[in-house]
């Protein structure tokens, strides 16, 4: 004998399927948004850092000298001259007056110390890693120096470089 029990049709089945489709696949789409969104605030947050430290590094070193930077763009580099006691690009204080070499090979920036006769005091030394590109400029007087760069994975709708303009202040303010 067979007892009347009562369960789904196969329409009832299919329809529920399908909007069980519907929610996975707008779990996956906001899930993949989600991780875009996540992936590009960390690249923005990795160049925000990079203009950071450039900023810091070159307004210590650029505000206390009180000569104005040799530029060579060709190699890349930005020669400051400071006095003795004042704190080099590695945080050291030599006793001599000497001179900060800034490098630019793709992507790390990095300083090099020597005297002013040319005697090494500190090797070359990474700074910061992870530029895509950097120059260096000073102004037809002088007193300023313009440094544009280029993070690592900067979104393009942020203009591509960025331009940290220090004045020289020991020159300008003798």
């Amino acid at each position: 004998m067979l007892k009347n029990t009562e369960g789904f049709t196969l329409i009832e089945l299919l329809i529920a399927l399908v909007i069980g489709s519907f929610l996975i696949l707008g779990i996956t789409g906001t899930y993949s948004a989600l991780q875009s969104s996540i992936q590009t605030s960390k690249e923005l947050e990795n160049a925000q850092e990079v203009l950071r430290f450039t900023s810091n590094v070159f307004t210590r070193s650029l505000k206390q000298t009180s000569v104005v930077p040799i530029v060579n763009n060709i190699n890349r580099t930005l020669t400051v001259q400071q006095n003795a006691n004042a704190r080099s690009c590695l945080g050291t204080q030599p006793n001599v007056n000497y001179v900060e070499v800034f490098t630019f090979v793709q992507p790390n920036l990095s300083c090099q110390i020597t005297d002013t006769a040319g005697n090494q005091l500190n090797a070359d030394t990474t700074l910061l890693t992870g530029i895509t590109n950097m120059q260096f400029n000073t102004n037809a007087l002088g007193g300023l120096v313009i440094i544009n760069v280029v993070p690592n994975n900067l979104a393009a709708n942020f203009g591509g470089n960025i331009q940290i303009d220090i004045a020289l202040t020991s020159i300008i303010i003798p």
